[in-house]
């Protein structure tokens, strides 16, 4: 036999756990609904795909990539590419990553936080990531 007390706990715990799928599920509306779920995917891929062309240029690199990132917070690791929203962070419902083929050598662990542009320099077979405001 349930006592009153307990039916009600049940109840909050049902009410705060369906808020939190609702709030998920309205967060998720929203950003395939302005597209930017796409924009985030496009820049891993570019990303992902502007190292895999350092690993195979010879010779030492200094590149930007043009586009206009400070709307987000770009993590790379472990041979991935993850954008978040930046007012988010890690907790973004939407974040989208992608895969590169990187290299056994040499590791990329970067953490761009709110900047412009991210800068790649390849220096003889090392390839360091940084964010920078131009």
């Amino acid at each position: 036999m349930k006592k009153r007390g307990q039916l009600v706990y049940k109840a909050l715990v049902v009410i705060v756990g369906s808020a939190l799928i609702i709030a998920a599920f309205v967060q998720a509306g929203k950003s395939y609904g302005s597209q930017e779920a796409f924009y985030k995917l496009a820049i891993a891929k570019d990303l992902a795909l502007t190292i895999d062309l350092l690993y195979a240029l010879p010779g030492n690199v200094e590149y930007v990539y043009p586009n206009d990132v400070s709307r987000y917070d770009i993590e790379l690791r472990d041979n991935k590419v993850t954008i978040y929203d930046t007012n988010q962070g890690r907790l973004d419902t939407n974040q989208r990553s992608y895969n590169y083929v990187g290299s056994e050598t040499n590791s990329i662990n970067a953490y761009i936080k709110n900047q412009k542009s991210v800068k790649f320099d390849k220096i003889n077979s090392a390839i360091i990531v940084t964010g920078v405001n131009k």
